[in-house]
């Protein structure tokens, strides 16, 4: 069980790297607007406030 919650505290930092590292690669075009802006500054407002509640969940965790 101890395990599991160490692969999730990974898991949980992983991904807002890569949300914000590598995916935006893939969407950086400027075609589908969003209210007027492009799709990459909705992407990074998104995680931007993502990367907290990601944090505090590994916060949580890593006090079990």
């Amino acid at each position: 069980m101890r395990s599991l919650a160490k692969l999730a505290r990974i898991a949980l930092i992983v991904l807002p790297l890569v949300a914000l590292g590598v995916v935006p690669i893939f969407i950086s075009g400027t075609s589908p607007r969003i209210f007027g802006a492009p799709p990459i500054m909705w992407w990074t407002v998104l995680w931007l406030a993502l990367t907290p509640v990601c944090l505090f969940s590994v916060e949580r965790l890593r006090e079990r």
